[in-house]
């Protein structure tokens, strides 16, 4: 034991920081020296955690954050900051029920109406965490989160820590704000792309869980969470055959029981799909004839072709093999059900493919000539549709019951499908 409290435990603390500054350890005497100063000061709970680091080091950025929290216990004289948050490191160290945490977390703040000193909000954090008490850390780090922000400040790191405590608490549109806020400043963290993805998959966005996942999996292929992100999206939108093509490339996650399941839904999905009708087109002359002036037209327009939600990509492919579709022009295929099968249908009837996009990034981008929608899925059409379906501009070709666009009129329909252009014709 060393006496002298006040200067004992300025001395203790400076002789634990020079050498954690410099990326070294401490030693044991001196965590077990640091160990005595908390115990007196009435925190048993650091007290014992030096006392195990003083026997088996943890890691210098951790105990970095402890020395944080340490001498804030420690110092003297207390003053107004000191005050305020000395009751929740006690209710912490009395091991609080953690939904009484969040309400000590908001009585500091609003005492003081700022945060501990930077160097032991990092501790406070991860004990809040330890203990269960979500809501309390998060509270801390949006208002830390908030100080950086009037700092120009976006901190990856931060944004990954408040993307999980949101998750946690049930709110995955909160999560996917400061998950995208984060790879926006570093993009290549495959682990966010996969809790991104995870988050979207929660919200019931499997096409932009699959463009996440597939983020992620560029920056670490192979990576087993990425695998799974990747066949759960693809279940969910029914992509059979994209799911067989990866089955045969190896690309299944190593997760067995969870393979099973995939096996047995494929076939019992593939034996439904077998006994559905599918549209096969007209090939006669008088419907190629009908279709060759609409086909020009639109080919003269400006702007992307998009496919969207498709799952064979049947109209497309249909027109193709009539030689109305123009070979130069590309389709874009956006949130395709089964992307991989799309893929391949289009260029076995000699189309151009762009690369697959998820919906929020088709709608971001200019305003296409023609939308062909095959099938939307759960049967709800999104509602980012809404400004292509009102503009006479956009051009569109969609099954009979799916869409009626105000502001165009019908010029031609067979076997189920409609194709829609302004309502004097196309612009």
């Amino acid at each position: 034991m060393i006496d002298s409290p006040a200067n004992g435990n300025l001395t203790v603390l400076e002789l634990m920081a020079q050498p954690l500054a410099a990326g070294d350890l401490p030693s044991a005497q001196h965590c077990e020296e640091l160990a005595d100063r908390l115990m007196l000061a009435g925190a048993g709970a650091a007290a014992a955690r030096w006392r195990s680091w003083a026997l088996l080091p943890a890691e210098p950025s951790q105990l970095l954050a402890a020395l944080g929290e340490a001498t804030f216990v420690l110092r003297e004289p207390v003053d107004e900051q000191h005050a305020a948050w000395a009751p929740l490191l006690a209710a912490l160290e009395q091991n609080c029920p953690s939904q009484d945490l969040d309400g000590q977390v908001a009585a500091a703040l609003d005492r003081t109406g700022a945060l501990p000193p930077m160097e032991v909000v990092d501790g406070v954090v991860g004990r809040l965490e330890q203990a269960g008490a979500a809501r309390a850390a998060l509270r801390l780090l949006e208002v830390l989160w908030g100080e950086q922000r009037q700092l120009g400040v976006n901190a990856p790191a931060l944004c990954n820590r408040m993307g999980r405590l949101w998750r946690q608490l049930g709110d995955p549109y909160q999560a996917e704000l400061r998950f995208r806020l984060s790879l926006e400043q570093l993009p290549e963290q495959q682990l966010v792309w996969f809790q991104l993805a995870k988050t979207l998959l929660d919200q019931g966005q499997p096409d932009r869980a699959l463009h996440s996942a597939e983020q992620g999996l560029l920056c670490h292929p192979g990576h087993d969470w990425g695998l799974k992100l990747r066949v759960h999206a693809l279940r969910a939108m029914g992509g059979c055959a994209s799911l067989r093509l990866l089955q045969r490339q190896g690309l299944w996650p190593a997760d067995a029981e969870l393979c099973a399941a995939l096996l047995r839904g494929l076939d019992d999905a593939e034996s439904q799909e077998r006994r559905a009708p599918h549209w096969a087109g007209s090939s006669t002359p008088g419907c190629s004839a009908e279709l060759q002036p609409l086909a020009d037209e639109l080919s003269a327009k400006p702007g992307p072709v998009l496919l969207l939600q498709g799952r064979r990509a049947q109209p497309v492919a249909w027109l193709a093999r009539q030689e109305l579709w123009p070979m130069e022009r590309p389709v874009q295929p956006v949130a395709s059900r089964d992307p991989w099968r799309v893929r391949q249908c289009l260029e076995a009837q000699g189309v151009e493919v762009a690369e697959e996009q998820p919906l929020v990034v088709a709608f971001a981008g200019p305003k296409p000539a023609l939308v062909v929608l095959e099938r939307p899925v759960l049967g709800s059409l999104p509602l980012e549709l809404g400004p292509w379906m009102h503009d006479p501009e956009v051009a569109w070709l969609a099954p009979a019951p799916l869409v009626r666009p105000s502001a165009h009129r019908l010029r031609w329909h067979e076997a189920g499908w409609r194709l829609w252009t302004a309502q004097s014709g196309l612009p």
